[in-house]
């Protein structure tokens, strides 16, 4: 039962979270999809009655970090409470997804695999109608209002579901690189990047890396520095030549973000004042305060790239919500470790795309992150090894 639910609800979020998601009909909008499914999938593990609402000490832990940061923006910093709900459920919203999927850790039949691969590879055959349909234009609004960056991460999230639910053998290899190749249709630098690393990881890498490794270092150089050259007209233009210029955005933020880590040191500005959507909805008063008010797309009413990164956010936590946030990544990365190669090489690529496209994008807390944190649940509570295990089993008896 609890894998069906866990099932269903990954074969229906891929169209209707990530593709019509962007449907605007007027009276039909799916904007709150993601925060819908997020807690219906919260309710539906609290009432498992094998959990006795009993959740890891990781989890719980996590929920008294997020009643503190809560308690501190009203109390303390005297943010106001509907400011701070409307951030809280956005910033938990892929912790509690992941927290979920680890509580659960469902188990999919060989019949739910293959489903599950056919919509991802139906849905990545549609993103490629409709690139055609509109006329095949780089940065268009392609259909339903997708932009270029909403295209290349949905067709990550359907490379990721199919290779995960895979054999992981070399066709589905082949098959998963061509479905990331749909995504550099969007045009988007980071998209290039992380295609570049994500497929010499998945055809070269024999061997896991070791965090304190000479050879595992020299290799994540490489594999940066050719990141960095395949986008570099866009990373130049926001972190070299254009982190001085204080016309622009993102480099603004950044700088800012910096400040506001030390001048609210050690908790940070705490919810909603900061490079979040709830600090554009209401407009933080840290963008006045800092001088950001008048630089184009921070301006109050039209501060489009207010919530345009992630990392800046992490200020809003200070330093203490910075290490927090690396200790998270540092377990994960530990976890994933000590799995095979192929589902070790998984839990990198779910890295890449989170950590990658939150240098320059908010796909961390957005919509388009919800598959890979479903994934990254998969991965830690052993699904995904439970899913090779059959596959293997299966192709024996054959």
């Amino acid at each position: 039962m609890r894998s069906s639910f866990i099932y269903w609800f990954i074969l229906l979020y891929i169209p209707f979270g990530c593709i019509l998601y962007y449907l605007d009909l007027g009276f039909l909008r799916l904007q709150y999809y993601d925060e819908i499914c997020t807690l219906l999938l919260l309710l539906y593990t609290l009432l498992q009655r094998s959990n006795k609402l009993c959740f890891s000490k990781e989890f719980s832990i996590f929920l008294c970090v997020v009643l503190f940061y809560f308690l501190y923006s009203i109390i303390w910093r005297g943010i106001g409470l509907n400011v701070v709900l409307y951030d809280l459920q956005q910033q938990v919203k892929p912790y509690i997804i992941f927290y979920c999927i680890w509580k659960i850790k469902p188990y999919f039949s060989l019949r739910q695999c293959k489903i599950l691969k056919k919509v991802a590879i139906f849905s990545t055959l549609f993103l490629v109608l409709s690139f055609l349909l509109t006329g095949a234009k780089i940065e268009s609004t392609y259909l339903f209002d997708m932009r270029g960056q909403e295209f290349a991460t949905t067709s990550l999230s359907c490379g990721m579901l199919f290779y995960s639910m895979s054999r992981k053998k070399n066709n589905d290899k082949v098959i998963f690189a061509v479905m990331l190749g749909v995504g550099l249709l969007g045009g988007k630098s980071k998209m290039f990047a992380e295609a570049f690393v994500i497929l010499l990881i998945l055809f070269f890498v024999k061997e896991k890396m070791k965090l304190y490794s000479i050879k595992s270092f020299f290799i994540c150089l490489v594999l940066l520095v050719g990141a960095i050259f395949v986008a570099w007209v866009k990373f130049d233009q926001y972190y070299v030549t254009g982190i001085s210029d204080e016309s622009l955005a993102r480099p603004m933020m950044y700088k800012t973000g910096f400040l506001i880590f030390l001048d609210y040191f050690p908790f940070g500005s705490g919810f909603g004042t900061f490079a979040t959507e709830a600090s554009r909805v209401y407009y933080s008063s840290l963008y006045g305060k800092y001088g950001l008010w008048g630089i184009w797309g921070l301006e109050e009413g039209g501060a489009s790239f207010v919530s345009d990164t992630f990392y800046p956010s992490i200020a809003q936590f200070g330093i203490v919500g910075l290490l927090i946030f690396i200790s998270f990544w540092r377990k994960r990365f530990l976890e994933f470790s000590a799995d095979s190669l192929e589902r070790y090489k998984i839990g990198l690529f779910v890295a890449i795309v989170l950590l990658g496209d939150a240098i320059a994008d908010s796909t961390y807390v957005s919509n388009r992150g919800v598959m890979m944190w479903i994934i990254l649940g998969l991965l830690i509570s052993g699904s995904i090894k439970k899913v090779d295990d059959i596959n293997n089993k299966i192709h024996l008896l054959k």
